[in-house]
């Protein structure tokens, strides 16, 4: 093995943590009672699972990926700017912002760094979307985002996604680190 290969083996590893594996079961579709952005109906969509794990289903459901644990406690959609308007720190979205409330606690026994670039909102045709970190940051009120977090500490933070209007989220791929299988909850 080359050097180089060697190193991306190491610090691929220290990355992930490698200590401990992530709780993810086989492919599956399924189905799945989401809201609508902007109503407080429920209606039945299909979604076509795209991770490597089977969604857990709805608020308050624990998901384990490497050495966090997750639980989806709120879910805003609709809203057209994060933060003040008459702020410098306010976002106006593109289409529609999401943003997705998390608990995420460190399983493990030493600190474990969290950021909110490695999880990844679902849509009801199977897409993928990435966090806005510049919404994030004109958040209001107190929210700890990003950084490390000790071993048996819970961080409650919110995760922004800027997703075409009219889209419908149907959920949260959670992942430890940019390395990990990730683990997925369902809106529902």
């Amino acid at each position: 093995m080359s050097g180089a290969l060697v190193g991306v083996v190491i610090i691929g590893t220290a990355l992930t943590g490698g200590d401990e594996p992530s709780s993810n079961s086989a492919r599956t579709s399924t189905t799945t009672q989401v809201r609508p952005a902007g109503t407080d109906a429920i209606r039945p969509t299909t979604g076509a699972a795209t991770s490597t794990a089977a969604a857990a289903h709805g608020f308050g459901t624990e998901v384990r990926d490497g050495k966090f644990a997750f639980v989806l406690t709120d879910m805003e959609s609709g809203l057209s700017t994060i933060g003040r308007e008459s702020s410098m720190f306010s976002e106006k979205a593109e289409g529609q912002f999401v943003v997705v409330h998390v608990d995420v606690t460190n399983i493990s026994k030493q600190p474990q760094y969290y950021s909110s670039l490695n999880q990844v909102l679902v849509d009801d045709q199977g897409r993928e979307f990435t966090n806005d970190s510049s919404a994030e940051f004109s958040l209001d009120g107190d929210d700890e985002g990003d950084g490390d977090i000790n071993p048996g500490i819970t961080r409650s933070t919110r995760v922004v996604f800027d997703i075409p209007i009219g889209t419908v989220p149907v959920a949260l791929e959670v992942h430890d680190s940019m390395f990990s299988n990730g683990a997925r909850v369902s809106f529902g």
